[in-house]
């Protein structure tokens, strides 16, 4: 049997083909477009892209699954209905809530911010419908309105698919109308979609990091996405004060932070629990935890009829086993043999994901470290300049102690092949961050800092207090795409030594006449706004263990940062509030004559005093 999965934000569906091959398929995470990886040897492979897609089908049009993939396939170059996406869509979730946020300027404009809609199953009841919250967001210049209403399941899903059409009205109270009716204000939207309907995303157990919204209850969902296209014009629309009024308002109702999460700016999204159990409870038993109980836990007048059971054996290095049932009220699988954790999967009769548990593992015993405090350390720290003394406790220990509960199974191969891919999935991980560490190689870290300058293809900002002439030349002046605007903030600690500041000002002259120069300008900070180096290239935020006029010279390291939004938000406002290098060199001119001017006339006092002295002594005589 041939096996196909499209894979997206979770498992979106399953393709099964009955007709015997000599290999397996596929997949590659991130497309929904499985590959094949064998080929039936009775077939010529196909040449073309086209003629690839028009093999498939006849390779595999004999499974029922198939058959239902061509029909939605088909069905996608239509618009869909709801009972298109969810065809027990009022017996199984009657009811439903909208959520959303949005906001209105002075001109009444009426720009989304966010929405989602929460299909609830029959055992939930519809929670009280509130009334609209209104805010007057700082400034005076927005309002932000929000509203959580309920409705039917099938006006919810009619909202939805009107959002994917780019025309959705705003909710009244009690009801939501329909673009063109009466008294309705609409939404002019241009949305994304992920995955294409009407395929669903089945969101893994627990992984409630994907979707930040997402509520404990709502267990393993389907979800869909509208994502806007150009959320950033969105944000622009709000600036400061309002801005982080309107993200904090957002997040308290809607659970949307959309200040860590500013993609989700103007999104829409679909939300479905499963409507036929909350949970599945796995169990294990035998010498070797060879077999797997399984017992789904039903909502309330609920059937598994058509449902599919789908369970791997998962090892470190790859899956062992898979076994296929019909999913039961009750039931033992035989894994047949030692098993270290284990992959759930439920598929409805069109081959839908609609349950996904992501490998976990059991718990053969627990490991307790105890310690005992006996003493307490007290710490007290004197004033040091500006700083003030202050102090602090420590609750000092004894040896610690370790207890077992259980009995560990010996597994001495498979904790060494996990070892084994711990550390090649720490080692991907460096190379993905590109954490490097320099120690007297200078011309290494200067060559390795270059290469990354020459790759910018939108933005680079420097940032770093000893930036001067020297170092614009060493690596700023390395940057190949010659659109790309160079900025740079370094400071007056190093600026207002001898000429350096008109070192920098000549130095950006003279690039500037060069053929193909970038665009360059250099900012002044004023005190110690930021200690750290940093370099931001593109969306990549790279943080500097020293700066660049001695990087390598001394063991230092640099690594990209993993989470840079809001590092690149700080760093993009320390270069508003410095000031340009011209600007901060005028000023200084200016203060620099003062003091001149200052000093000569405490020096003409000074003679005049010194003058009247001699003559009075002189005088006395």
């Amino acid at each position: 049997m041939l096996t196909c999965q499209a894979w997206s934000l979770g498992h979106v569906s399953l393709c099964q083909a009955t007709r015997p091959t000599r290999g397996i398929g596929g997949h590659r995470f991130g497309t929904c477009l499985a590959s094949i990886r064998a080929i039936p040897s009775r077939l010529t492979p196909p040449q073309t892209s086209s003629e690839r897609r028009s093999r498939f089908h006849r390779w595999t049009d004999d499974g029922p699954h198939c058959r239902a993939q061509q029909r939605v396939s088909s069905m996608t170059r239509k618009d869909l209905t709801p009972h298109d996406l969810l065809p027990g869509l009022e017996r199984d979730w009657p009811r439903g809530v909208l959520h959303l946020a949005w906001s209105t300027d002075q001109a009444k404009t009426r720009t989304l911010l966010a929405a989602w809609v929460e299909l609830l199953p029959r055992e939930i009841p519809a929670p009280p419908e509130q009334r609209e919250i209104e805010v007057k967001l700082p400034g005076r210049r927005h309002r932000l309105y929000v509203r959580h209403i309920v409705a039917t399941s099938t006006r919810l899903l009619e909202w939805y698919l009107e959002c994917r059409r780019g025309l959705a009205s705003r909710p009244l109270a009690g009801s939501i109308p329909r673009p063109g009716e009466s008294g309705a204000a609409n939404f002019v939207l241009s949305l994304a979609e992920e995955p294409q309907l009407p395929a669903m995303a089945c969101l893994p157990l627990d992984a409630g990091d994907l979707l930040p919204f997402r509520l404990k209850w709502h267990d393993s969902p389907r979800v869909h996405h509208l994502l806007a296209v150009d959320p950033k014009a969105l944000r622009d629309s709000l600036e400061g004060a309002e801005a982080a009024a309107a993200w904090q308002v957002v997040s308290d109702e809607l659970g949307i932070d959309l200040e860590r999460n500013p993609q989700l700016l103007g999104s829409v999204h679909l939300i479905v629990p499963n409507p036929t159990f909350r949970r599945i409870h796995l169990g294990c038993s035998g010498d070797g935890n060879e077999i797997l109980s399984v017992r789904p836990i039903l909502r309330a007048g609920a059937s598994m009829e058509g449902l599919e059971l789908v369970v791997s054996a998962c090892r470190p290095m790859g899956r062992t086993k898979m076994v296929r049932s019909v999913l039961a009220e009750y039931q033992e699988v035989d894994m047949g043999g030692d098993v270290d954790r284990v992959e759930v999967h439920v598929f409805d009769a069109k081959g839908a994901v609609v349950y996904h548990m992501e490998p976990v593992g059991f718990i053969d015993s627990i490991s307790m470290v105890m310690n005992v405090s006996d003493t307490l350390r007290r710490v007290e720290v004197p004033a040091k300049g500006a700083r003030e003394a202050e102090s602090y406790s420590v609750s000092v220990t004894s040896h610690p102690s370790v207890h077992v509960v259980g009995t560990p199974l010996t597994r001495l191969a498979l904790g060494m092949v996990a070892e084994w891919r711990a550390t090649r999935k720490r080692e991907r991980l460096t190379e993905r961050l590109g954490q490097r560490w320099f120690s007297r190689d200078l011309p290494a870290a200067t060559a390795h800092i270059r290469e990354l300058l020459r790759g910018a293809q939108r933005r680079v900002l420097i940032v770093d207090r000893y930036f001067a002439a020297l170092e614009l030349q060493r690596f700023a002046m390395a940057v190949s795409v010659a659109t790309v605007p160079i900025q740079i903030v370094s400071s007056g600690e190093v600026l207002r030594k001898g000429r350096e500041a008109a070192a920098l000002a000549d130095a950006i002259r003279i690039y500037q006449t060069s053929r193909g120069a970038n665009p360059v300008d250099v900012r002044v900070m004023e005190g110690l706004e930021v200690h750290d180096r940093f370099i931001l290239l593109d969306d990549t935020v790279y943080l500097l263990g020293s700066s660049l006029n001695s990087f390598g010279d001394h063991g230092t390291m640099m690594i990209a940062l993993p989470s840079p939004n809001m590092v690149e938000a700080e760093l993009s406002a320390t270069w508003d509030r410095a000031k340009p290098l011209s600007e901060w060199i005028a000023l200084r001119t200016k203060a620099q004559e003062r003091a001149r001017a200052k000093a000569g006339r405490r020096g003409l006092v000074a003679v005049a005093g010194s003058l009247g002295r001699a003559i009075r002594r002189a005088l006395g005589r």
